[in-house]
């Protein structure tokens, strides 16, 4: 985990400025890639999950984009979100960690991997929204995030059910190692 200064944790804060006594729900927004487009009606889709949240007044949205996120979903975040929400402008510093150690609940599109794995690693709630087309080794992944209760899948609802997330590194770790357990010898073999 990278750690913050004083000074730049409190930079953050000033920057995002959370409503008192408001639960802080931290958005990560993935993208496009050459195996998936998020297109408008699946952008909608998403943004009217988000939007049930709103029902619950004791939430502040916070926002933050990958390199990969297009102009439209951006644009459509903005649009939708960028009067009562924090969305990172990408001009002051990266709340990226200074969010994923202060907020109650992440959002996480599952189109990446680092991101989920570093949101659950926090060990705050992690929910993951499953685009419709995702490659199987994404689908594989989240699976068995849901499985081990390491995530939940995000449809618009948070539940307040507590999460394994606190094994998933042992967990991680296992399934790397079993990995090269299993094919360690065939790639060493002549």
């Amino acid at each position: 985990n990278y750690k913050l200064s004083t000074y730049e944790r409190r930079k953050i804060y000033k920057s995002i400025n959370p409503p008192p006594k408001k639960k802080i729900i931290t958005v990560l927004l993935g993208g496009d890639n050459k195996n998936h487009c998020y297109h408008k009606g699946e952008i909608n889709k998403f943004i009217r999950y988000i939007e049930q949240l709103l029902n619950n007044k004791k939430y502040f949205l916070c926002f933050l984009f990958s390199r990969r996120t297009s102009k439209l979903f951006k644009s459509e975040i903005n649009k939708k979100f960028g009067k009562d929400s924090f969305i990172w402008k990408e001009s002051n510093i990266n709340p990226f960690w200074y969010l994923l150690s202060t907020s109650s609940y992440i959002i996480v599109t599952g189109d990446s991997i680092s991101m989920t794995s570093e949101a659950i690693q926090s060990g705050n709630p992690v929910y993951i929204y499953m685009p419709k087309r995702i490659k199987k080794k994404f689908k594989k992944f989240h699976c068995n995030n849901f499985n081990n209760d390491f995530a939940r899948k995000f449809e618009g609802k948070l539940n307040k059910k507590i999460l394994n997330n606190k094994n998933f590194q042992n967990y991680f770790i296992k399934s790397i190692q079993s990995f090269y357990l299993k094919w360690l010898p065939s790639i060493m073999s002549p």
